[in-house]
């Protein structure tokens, strides 16, 4: 039988462990909700493009940052984190998806008139204003965390809705265009090895909101 001393330094020895998980805890929760900081100016002067890749599941048309803002905040997702995580090759928020074109817009919309007509809504033009950073975790095997700035973006959806009516005057099959099939969240980093289909919805990621982002 234990003797009452070794009974009470056992006991003494395990509330330290309990009291250092939780604060450990609690310090990593406050670091992960902290805001995170970007510059007044890559908040402004987006540009809409089209991708030069051929990834079936990617964009073919997106907004896309001044190029030091997904370095900003790829460096602080690090910063917080301390994990490896890759990053895309051309960041932006998709605006048409490469399998949506063809399913939906081949041969009714070319790509130069989308590209025009998400000038013409004024996505150029307007400050972006983010909503949070949403860490996405997906439950395929282990889990891995995609981090996205998700905004809010009312240009976004009048170029949605602009591109449906355009299909609505042409003749095009409209069933095989949905206005939410992609977000105005531009995809910042994830876990090595994580699959990526296409973003989540809206909701899914307003659900994952860890932290605000805010010019400063």
């Amino acid at each position: 039988m234990a003797s009452p001393n070794l009974l009470v330094k056992s006991l003494l020895s395990l509330a330290a462990l309990v009291g250092f998980a939780f604060f450990f805890t609690a310090t990593l929760r406050d670091v992960t909700s902290e805001p995170y900081i970007v510059r007044e100016s890559d908040l402004q002067r987006w540009t809409v493009a089209l991708s030069t890749r051929s990834n079936p599941g990617g964009a073919l048309l997106s907004l896309q940052p001044p190029a030091e803002l997904p370095l900003v905040l790829f460096d602080q997702v690090f910063q917080r984190t301390m994990a490896s995580f890759s990053s895309p090759v051309e960041p932006g928020i998709p605006l048409i998806l490469r399998n949506e074109f063809e399913t939906a817009l081949v041969g009714t919309v070319e790509p130069d008139e989308l590209m025009m007509l998400a000038r013409d809504v004024g996505l150029e033009t307007t400050r972006l204003e983010p909503s949070c950073m949403a860490v996405y975790r997906t439950t395929d095997g282990r889990e891995q965390q995609l981090f996205f700035v998700l905004f809010d973006l009312p240009q976004f959806a009048r170029f949605r809705a602009e591109v449906s009516t355009l299909l609505v005057l042409r003749g095009g099959d409209t069933s095989r265009f949905s206005l939410d099939a992609v977000t105005p969240a531009l995809l910042v980093a994830w876990s090595e090895g994580a699959r990526i289909q296409q973003t989540p919805s809206r909701a899914d990621l307003e659900a994952h909101c860890e932290a605000p982002v805010v010019a400063g």
